[in-house]
């Protein structure tokens, strides 16, 4: 029987190797004798081979002379923040020529690279300097087989009276619920129980990919660092405006975080693409700060006038990138009142290019002791890394959206600590 399976791109992009491998596992059944892949800049192709007549490896074709090795995208996948595993048939493709038998993967990190030489037949020394990334390696490339069977699953999920409670007393309010709190005790107590150092390794890496899954977000995530705790993210239609959906969700998240933190004082940050009038006036219904970046128009850049005259004397005299800061009432024609804007008049200073006009402006409602320069660049930029690094999970972790019917486009995002200051 055997099976077939290929994506021929007509677009340029890079054929999906999760889709390839998923495809060609698909017709384990008809091909459980062998498999292979073919991964080229624009096609891939995936082969399942059932053995019927010749029986030997030299029958293995079309796809198995020197072929990706299909098992290395079969590899658990973990939310690991600078992963290889896109690039593997990149690493494959570019060492294919060389002869070699062994291997150092010095900073093991997912340990994706060092699963694709095994799969590829070398031999694999596996190094990092976590813990955490020693023990993924320990389990999936120095284990050679070993598995967990019903038996032990049931022991690493049974209660034991005597276990400890570090977990749940140490991260109490952080990443998980209570209740996942004491699961994660419970389970990583039994694991100590286990004979094999491989059983232990499996199970513990298998808790880490639970934990990377539970918790959206990179495993670089600092523990006790408030301002990267996600607290709210909406996928919306790729083609939709950015405030389409926005003020209901904003008016439920500060609902939850006044009922959580009563006294704080909220902080609402938004970039440019938010800025409408039904925002505004809805901030100040609900009677919270807020910074939101306002798209450049013609009376904007009129208030900044001299300031950016300014910086383009100082930007030819000092022959580098020049800012000046200041802040002017505003109001356009479908605002209910004028509001305070924040501008920055910058002049971009690059080697062989022209000097270039870099205006850009801040609405706000914060406190007139805060100086412009302090609203743009600590309050409104500051807040602004924090979507960066979602953005940052969004094209390197969450894989499984790819299929999603919306294009992968995000709402708001909101952390406690960040918003709900005070």
């Amino acid at each position: 029987m055997c099976g077939i399976a290929g994506e021929l791109r007509f677009d340029g992009a890079a054929c999906d190797i999760d889709s390839l491998a998923r495809m060609t596992e698909a017709q384990a059944r008809r091909g459980p004798d062998a498999h292979g892949l073919t991964i080229q800049p624009v096609r891939g192709f995936g082969h399942r081979r059932l053995k019927i007549m010749d029986l030997s490896d030299a029958a293995q074709q079309p796809m198995f002379d020197g072929g990706f090795p299909a098992a290395a995208l079969l590899y658990p996948q973990l939310r690991f923040m600078g992963s290889k595993f896109r690039l593997l048939p990149w690493i494959h493709q570019t060492l294919s020529g060389l002869r070699f038998d062994s291997v150092l993967d010095a900073f093991a990190g997912a340990g994706s690279v060092g699963y694709l030489f095994k799969a590829w037949g070398k031999q694999v020394h596996s190094n990092d300097f976590l813990n955490l990334s020693a023990t993924i390696s320990r389990a999936l490339i120095e284990n050679n087989g070993g598995t967990l069977d019903e038996d032990t699953l049931d022991e690493l999920l049974s209660y034991d009276p005597k276990h400890r409670h570090f977990i749940e007393q140490t991260f109490a309010g952080i990443f998980y619920t209570v209740e996942d709190l004491r699961f994660l005790d419970r389970v990583s107590w039994n694991i100590r129980k286990l004979p094999h150092r491989h059983q232990r390794a499996i199970a513990t890496a298998a808790l880490i990919r639970s934990c990377g899954k539970r918790q959206p977000r990179g495993v670089f995530t600092v523990a006790g660092d408030p301002e990267q705790y996600l607290f709210c993210a909406r996928l919306r239609p790729g083609t939709a405006r950015e405030g389409r959906t926005s003020l209901r969700t904003i008016r439920r998240m500060v609902k939850r975080l006044r009922a959580a933190f009563p006294r704080a004082e909220i902080l609402v940050r938004l970039d440019s693409g938010f800025a409408a009038p039904r925002l505004f006036d809805m901030l100040d219904e609900l009677g919270v700060k807020y910074v939101v970046g306002m798209p450049k128009n013609s009376r904007l850049v009129k208030l900044c006038e001299a300031q950016m005259t300014a910086a383009a004397e100082l930007a030819e005299t000092e022959q580098a990138t020049a800012q000046l800061f200041g802040e002017s009432e505003y109001r356009t024609h479908h605002w209910s009142r004028s509001r305070r804007v924040v501008f920055k008049a910058e002049v971009l200073v690059a080697e062989g290019k022209l000097n270039k006009d870099n205006p850009r402006f801040v609405v706000h409602n914060l406190s007139r002791a805060f100086k412009p320069e302090t609203v743009y660049r600590r309050i409104y930029c500051g807040r602004g890394e924090e979507a960066m690094v979602l953005r940052h999970w969004l094209l390197n972790n969450a894989r499984d959206l790819s299929a999603h019917p919306m294009t992968q486009a995000l709402e708001p995002v909101v952390s406690p600590a960040s918003y709900a200051s005070g």
